[in-house]
């Protein structure tokens, strides 16, 4: 089974925090932090059913990844179980 997601368009990694939508009720929030030659990223999935929701952090060298790779990894890392 395959799903396509929505990714907004971020032609290069900085700071901020964006929402993707995965349904209608459930999306991935990811915030994207500076620390010097890193980027600290925290995601989170979130549903309606607050016991579903889980938060990963992981960290990135800067140059490593795109913006893309840094969502599409943190989302299969979350629906991982």
């Amino acid at each position: 089974m395959s799903a396509h997601v929505d990714l907004p368009f971020v032609p290069f990694v900085k700071e901020g925090t964006w929402n993707i939508s995965l349904t209608y009720r459930h999306f991935v929030q990811i915030y994207i932090r500076d620390i010097g030659m890193n980027w600290i990223v925290e995601a989170t999935y979130v549903s309606p059913c607050m016991d579903d929701n889980k938060t990963i952090k992981k960290t990135y060298r800067y140059g490593s990844v795109s913006f893309e790779d840094i969502c599409l990894d943190s989302i299969k890392t979350l629906l991982e179980d």
